[in-house]
């Protein structure tokens, strides 16, 4: 634990110095921001010029919302390994007791303890949704591994962090899933099936009061994730040894 702690005051210094990291780590506060002033304006607007309620698609924006945070701080933890590793210090790490595997658990575990808490938070302190608190904890473990899914992925694909932010770019396409969730008809969502952030939107949707197939939604979910994150995690190895 000593150790992740000299690593947690290292990431802290860093974020200081670089207000891309930082701004990008107080994402949940912006997303509230959103909610609590945006929102209301958005639909009070859209109410009165299209003459068309946003209310009955509050759990696709909530949906769509939630995965914003776990993928922030992914990709947060993504380029700091970027930085870490064009700097050497998987070579120094690998020689030292917290040796290269023990940096790489806690370059993937700190990012889901991260994302299930500001999540978890924002999920709450929004109140978009009402929400069945018994079924809250697996839906918010499902999003949370967006997280280390995204650092393993700019891990495995980027050599600097130049490429790093083309794929962070690339990465936004994994939105769809939500959308696919809540708009494709069902005999269509197959093509989605493979997205990672598809499962999270149907586990979180299928935790609400109204959701349906919710062991499906989430028992398929950890699936995928676990296969993505298996393949990510061999390319990353391969590349770094």
């Amino acid at each position: 634990m000593t150790r992740w702690l000299y690593l947690i005051l290292g990431d802290v210094r860093r974020l200081r110095h670089d207000w891309v990291l930082l701004m990008s780590f107080a994402s949940p506060l912006f997303l509230l921001i959103f909610v609590w002033v945006v929102l209301p304006w958005m639909e009070w607007g859209v109410q009165h010029v299209f003459h068309f309620s946003i209310r009955p698609h509050l759990d696709f924006i909530m949906s769509f919302l939630a995965l914003v945070t776990p993928m922030t701080i992914g990709m947060l933890a993504g380029f700091l390994l970027l930085d870490d590793r064009d700097e050497g210090m998987l070579l120094v790490l690998a020689v030292t007791p917290m040796t290269k595997r023990g940096y790489l658990v806690y370059r993937l575990v700190l990012p889901v303890l991260l994302g299930f808490f500001f999540t978890g938070a924002f999920i709450l302190l929004a109140n978009l949704v009402q929400f069945d608190s018994a079924r809250l904890l697996p839906s918010l473990l499902m999003l949370s591994l967006e997280a280390p899914l995204a650092t393993l992925f700019l891990g495995a694909w980027a050599q600097n962090k130049v490429e790093g932010l083309a794929i962070s770019k690339l990465m936004g396409l994994s939105f769809f899933g939500p959308v696919a969730v809540c708009f494709l008809p069902p005999q269509w969502q197959w093509a989605a099936w493979w997205l990672p952030t598809y499962w999270a939107s149907a586990a979180f949707l299928s935790g609400l009061p109204a959701g349906q197939h919710f062991f499906v939604a989430h028992g398929m979910g950890f699936v995928i994730h676990g296969l993505w994150m298996w393949v990510a995690y061999r390319m990353f190895i391969r590349r770094v040894e």
